[in-house]
């Protein structure tokens, strides 16, 4: 596992293609660990493959006309990246962490972690 910026997680995913292996939501805060990698990785359903086809200054677009926002969502305090070699394969994550906070409504909201995770096709 190595931890890489933003920047890199985005760079990968442009010059390549990837397959998107899924998008695990955890309660509270988790510790990122090649355990954790491995078993999104071994989880994934089908991988379908894509190219980026288009870039802008808030986002890029897969050649399936999905879009990834640069932005980490609302609400949320950090943004992590991850590098992770799993059986000679590059696996990405973007780990995003949301405290917990109470809503304008007065409603408590819990502590959350959400990863997107991503094979990337050599």
């Amino acid at each position: 596992m190595k931890k890489i910026s933003q920047k890199e997680f985005f760079r990968r995913l442009i010059n390549g293609r990837s397959a998107k292996l899924g998008a695990p939501v955890y309660p509270g805060s988790i510790v990122v660990t090649d355990n954790l990698a491995e078993d999104i990785f071994s989880k994934a359903d089908e991988k379908v493959f894509r190219s980026v086809t288009h870039t802008q200054s808030n986002a890029l677009m897969f050649e399936n006309k999905s879009w990834f926002f640069y932005a980490k969502p609302k609400n949320y305090d950090s943004r992590n990246a991850y590098l992770h070699i799993i059986n000679g394969v590059e696996v990405l994550l973007l780990v995003d962490h949301r405290p917990a906070y109470t809503n304008q409504f007065g409603t408590p909201i819990s502590e959350l972690t959400m990863i997107l995770a991503y094979e990337i096709q050599s």
